[in-house]
């Protein structure tokens, strides 16, 4: 029984980190729900870095430090918030919920066999992958054991052991796992991958639900819960799904930036990029990839250069300042790079014989064997069928995120000795997982209007409904 409350605490207190932050940002009208999902992906990555900062300064790792250090963070946006009355939420928006037609309440009842089985998995099954124990498992359980991040380069366990070069956001949220638990359990702490994708399937089904029906919201969060592969990745502990959550969520953000002018969720955008950037190293592209698509809008509007560059600096900047603590470590330690990531630029015209490979298996993974179900099939369809609506922002940006985003795919395998990755079948499906809540997303979008063509969606209920 003890447990229980520990492991409630284990994802309570980030996510009130992460709501006393992103209060000031947020709308009123956004549902409760999504605040809280959001709230639990921002003050993961701030806890972290919390626990990043107690390291650098030899401060043991307890749960005293860690609640003092929070506190002093908080202090002053808690005032701020509390003198300017932000914490106001829609807490009782189902209430103005229309009942649910029995095809509704059918898709809700599979969606929660899913999760429920995804918790089960984690609270049952140890971490079992070679790269998992590795890269995220060990290095916590030696910050846990040392109290602190172990900062001796002669060390075997320097900085956790493992793989050094990749970032530490998820040993370090494991590490406050076992600070509560008192102990280290490679099980129960599983619970923070539980809740990232939860997080997940709340965040696209309230983003899908501003667009469309309630029925389209569900069946589209379903057929994401029915990919394989990431279901699979919700209860093995890497690194690729909480990445691709913090992908799916900047960029959600940065279309309603597009559509609404509202500054607010640029910032929000530039957030969840940079925590993207502390949770894997593949981050930091992501963020490029941003600043791409917002080169794009800016050229498509025809901004002043001057503007257009005012806010590409600052997004950057905001972004960088997650990722910056973790460079400044391996600057100070002079931590060797992946040397699979190098750019071998040198070899732009000797490595032409990789393109027809490199197509060859993207397109074997894509649509027989990559673990994503009809998924690339159903966007090609819905593509062609859709072509008018192509223009609308959030339908033509998720459509260039994903174009963009599987060029730079192959620009690596290209490019980087992360080739033998590809002939080997290890990486691509584990890359294209970042982007296939993005996919689900643009075929969602389109469904209102290929399945209901003579249903106008009132925009205005769908803002004040679930």
């Amino acid at each position: 029984m003890i447990d229980i409350f520990r492991l409630i605490f284990i994802v309570f207190f980030p996510t009130l980190i992460g709501f006393v932050f992103i209060s000031f940002l947020v709308d009123k009208n956004n549902k409760f729900t999504e605040v809280l999902a959001l709230s639990y992906l921002v003050g993961s990555g701030i806890l972290s870095l919390e626990l990043l900062l107690l390291g650098c300064l030899s401060i043991p790792f307890s749960i005293f430090n860690v609640l003092l250090v929070s506190a002093i963070i908080s202090a002053i946006p808690v005032f701020l918030a509390i003198r300017n009355r932000i914490f106001k939420f829609n807490f009782f928006s189902w209430g103005n919920t229309k009942k649910f037609h029995w095809t509704e309440l059918g898709l809700l009842f599979l969606i929660i066999v899913r999760v429920g089985f995804v918790f089960y998995e984690n609270l049952l099954k140890p971490v079992i992958g070679v790269d998992a124990f590795a890269n995220w498992s060990l290095r916590a359980k030696v910050f846990f054991f040392n109290h602190g991040l172990l900062l001796d380069p002669k060390n075997n366990f320097f900085l956790g052991g493992g793989a050094t070069f990749y970032p530490i956001h998820l040993p370090l949220l494991e590490t406050w796992g076992f600070l509560v638990l008192g102990r280290w359990d490679d099980v129960l702490v599983k619970i923070i991958f539980s809740f990232f994708f939860l997080s997940l399937l709340v965040i696209f089904y309230h983003n899908v639900r501003r667009t469309t029906s309630r029925f389209v919201a569900l069946l589209s969060t379903y057929l994401l819960t029915t990919l394989p592969l990431l279901l699979h990745h919700a209860t093995v502990e890497y690194a690729d799904l909480p990445l691709g959550i913090y992908f799916l969520t900047a960029a959600l953000f940065l279309f309603s930036y597009f559509e609404t002018e509202d500054h607010r969720y640029f910032f929000l955008s530039a957030i969840f990029a940079g925590i993207g950037a502390w949770t894997k190293n593949e981050g930091f592209p992501i963020v490029l990839l941003n600043l791409v698509v917002l080169v794009i809008y800016y050229f498509q509007t025809k901004r002043k250069l001057g503007y257009s560059l005012k806010y590409f600096a600052s997004y950057f900047f905001l972004a960088f300042l997650f990722k910056a603590p973790w460079l400044l470590v391996n600057y100070i330690y002079k931590i060797p790079p992946n040397i699979y990531q190098k750019v071998h630029w040198e070899q732009v015209f000797t490595n032409l014989y990789r393109i027809p490979v490199i197509a060859q298996y993207f397109y074997q993974k894509m649509f027989f064997y990559g673990n994503w179900n009809i998924a690339w099939f159903v966007l090609v369809v819905v593509i062609i069928c859709s072509y008018k609506h192509l223009q609308k922002i959030r339908t033509f940006y998720s459509l260039i995120y994903i174009v963009l985003f599987m060029g730079m795919i192959a620009f690596m395998y290209y490019l980087t000795d992360n080739y033998r990755w590809l002939l080997d079948g290890t990486t691509l499906n584990r890359n294209t997982l970042l982007v296939m809540p993005l996919v689900i997303y643009f075929i969602a979008v389109n469904l209102q209007a290929l399945l209901f063509p003579d249903q106008a969606l009132n925009s205005n209920r769908a803002k004040n409904e679930c």
